[in-house]
C-alpha cells in the first residue's frame, strides 16, 4: 500500500514536470510497444568512461574522461523508466515515460548544479533519435540532437551527441556505456 502511494506521488511529480514541455520533435514518433522495448533495453547498471554526460553543463567542453555509472529501473506496470547517474563530476536523476498524445518517449533529467534536460526520443533509422533542451540554473538553454544505438547484443549503448545552434552542429561528443548488471 505504501509503495503504491509513493509510486503515485512519483508519477504525479513526473506529470507536473513534463506538463508544457514542448520540444517540437520533428524527427519521428514512437508507439507504446516501441517505448516499452526502449525502456526494457535500458534496465540494469551501465558504466562508461566518458568526457561528460548530457546532464552536465560542461558537455562537449571537457577533454579528460572519467568513469561514470547509470542505473536504470523499468517499472513496467507504470510504464516508467527511472535513471540514476553518478560519477566524479556529475550525478543526477531522470524519469522517462511514453507520451501517448505526442507519440514520443519523453525524459527529464535533473543533474548536479541544477541543470535540467528535457528529451524527446523516437525510433530513427534502426536506432533511436533524441532531441534535447538543456536548461541551466541561470535560465540559458542549449539544444542537442543525439543518436542512441544498442550494440553488441544490447550490452553496449553508443550515443553520438551533437550540440546545435540555429540547426547547425557546433560540437560533438560520443559516449559509450557497457552493461555491467
Amino acid at each position: 500500500m505504501l509503495r503504491s502511494i509513493r509510486m503515485n506521488q512519483i508519477l504525479f511529480i513526473v506529470c507536473v514536470l513534463f506538463a508544457g514541455q514542448e520540444l517540437g520533435a520533428d524527427g519521428g514518433t514512437a508507439s507504446r510497444d516501441q517505448a516499452d522495448a526502449f525502456f526494457a533495453l535500458h534496465a540494469g547498471r551501465w558504466s562508461g568512461k566518458v568526457q561528460s554526460t548530457i546532464g552536465e553543463s560542461e558537455i562537449s567542453k571537457v577533454d579528460d574522461e572519467s568513469l561514470n555509472y547509470l542505473d536504470f529501473d523499468y517499472i513496467k506496470s507504470n510504464g516508467l523508466l527511472t535513471m540514476r547517474n553518478y560519477g566524479p563530476r556529475s550525478g543526477g536523476r531522470g524519469f522517462s515515460h511514453y507520451d501517448a498524445r505526442k507519440k514520443v518517449i519523453q525524459s527529464i533529467n535533473h543533474g548536479v548544479g541544477g541543470v535540467v534536460t528535457h528529451h524527446e526520443i523516437y525510433p530513427k533509422d534502426g536506432h533511436w533519435g533524441r532531441k534535447s533542451k538543456q536548461i541551466s540554473p541561470d535560465g540559458s538553454m542549449r539544444e542537442f540532437t543525439s543518436t542512441i544505438k544498442f550494440l553488441d547484443d544490447n550490452r553496449t549503448i553508443h550515443i553520438d551527441i551533437h550540440l546545435t545552434k540555429n540547426g547547425e552542429v557546433v560540437s560533438s561528443q560520443t559516449n559509450v556505456w557497457r552493461r555491467i548488471e
